[in-house]
């Protein structure tokens, strides 16, 4: 039975588990991330740990007390751009609608990378692959991020050959392809994040018409 959310049973598994999706070195990643931030670019791992309370935290980020950087990517650029901006909707009475601002885009790019060797990942976003941990799909699907943060550790311990976890959540779940997923830097043997071509600033004139195009899909409409 599956337990629920925010009370993670440590002591459900029996045995090793065995990472069960792999991610190519070849495989073309995606991440949307803070562009003005200094010394950090396309390739750079975060290094910062925010309280679990913090609201801008990842779904899965590492707490202040794991020893380890991370990364966020995904493995289409649409599903990095869904996965960031998505989030940044508010509903507008006079569209009827939800809309996105421009300048919420400000300081966000979108970059193409890949990985300098391949990785095995936990899969969680198939209730086949919950089922060795015991968790419900909500995890991937519940919006409270102070919630899902406490499954990061409980992951990491019960996955302990696993590189990170490949997700997705309710904004990808119905009609997105791919998968997006977290690494562990501690877990992954040196591994690089190799820059692939170019990168896209959201709120540029490019990054405008493609962030635009791919929220309409969505029925989000960016505004100025």
């Amino acid at each position: 039975m599956a337990i629920a959310l925010g009370k993670p049973d440590f002591g459900r598994i029996c045995g090793p588990y065995v990472p069960d999706l792999i991610v190519r070195n070849e495989t073309s990643c995606w991440r949307v991330y803070e562009s003005d931030q200094v010394d950090f670019d396309a390739t750079s791992w975060n290094t910062g740990r925010r309280e679990i309370d913090d609201p801008g935290a990842g779904r899965f980020d590492p707490l202040p007390s794991e020893d380890t950087d991370f990364i966020y990517g995904a493995v289409s650029a649409e599903l990095a751009i869904v996965e960031k901006c998505e989030p940044l909707a508010m509903w507008s009475p006079d569209l009827g609608g939800p809309v996105v601002r421009v300048s919420s885009l400000s300081g966000l790019s979108l970059a193409r990378f890949s990985l300098s060797a391949t990785v095995a990942v936990a899969q969680i976003y198939t209730s086949e692959g919950l089922a060795p941990f015991g968790v419900s799909e909500s995890v991937c699907t519940e919006s409270d991020h102070m919630r899902t943060r406490e499954f990061g550790p409980f992951f990491r311990e019960k996955a302990p050959s696993a590189s990170g976890l490949s997700y997705k959540t309710g904004i990808t779940q119905a009609d997105l392809g791919g998968f997006s997923f977290l690494l562990w830097r501690d877990r992954c043997n040196g591994l690089r994040l190799l820059p692939v071509g170019g990168e896209i600033r959201l709120d540029s004139e490019a990054g405008v018409v493609l962030v635009g195009a791919i929220l309409r899909k969505r029925r989000i409409t960016l505004l100025p």
